[in-house]
């Protein structure tokens, strides 16, 4: 019952993410805070599996680079699992940094890939992506928590199951 759960959760964590207007000051990402929650919760295998089913999805979807969020999201399902032991999860802080940290990163990844297929990208470019960066990392450290919180309900909800 509880993975059908989860399921739909995704569902409609993705639902939001393609369907929903995202104002040019706020973006987020719940497809990948939803793999982030799931890796803390289960762990490195359960996290990049996650992950690479989500990002999978994400780029038959999108016109961006055909596998780079199927990559990201394994990496980020991966490492968040593995270091789930080694961290206070019940600290929100905790989380608002690994979000930052990890939308970050993802972004600086996916610069040098836009740089790189945009040969005439200038200081406008730059200015812009930064811009947006800022945004999503906003999103996603004010949506880190709820996320995570919505998936630690569901995983303790009749844990005799």
């Amino acid at each position: 019952m509880r993975k059908l759960l989860f399921f739909v959760v995704y569902l409609i964590f993705f639902g939001i993410q393609v369907t929903v207007p995202q104002p040019a000051w706020l973006k987020f990402d719940l497809v990948l805070l939803f793999v982030y929650a799931m890796a803390m919760l289960y762990g490195p295998q359960t996290g990049a599996l996650t992950g690479a089913a989500a990002g999978l999805m994400y780029d038959f979807l999108s016109g961006a680079v055909f596998g780079f969020h199927t990559i990201t999201r394994c990496m980020v399902g991966f490492v968040a699992g593995f270091i789930k032991g080694q961290v206070f999860k019940e600290h929100f802080a905790y989380h608002i940094v690994a979000a930052l940290v990890i939308t970050a990163g993802i972004r600086m990844l996916f610069f040098f890939v836009a740089l790189f297929l945009t040969p005439a990208a200038d200081l406008t470019f730059v200015g812009g992506y930064l811009q947006q960066s800022l945004a999503y990392c906003l999103g996603n450290i004010l949506f880190v928590v709820p996320v995570y919180k919505l998936c630690y309900f569901i995983s303790h909800w009749h844990k005799d199951e």
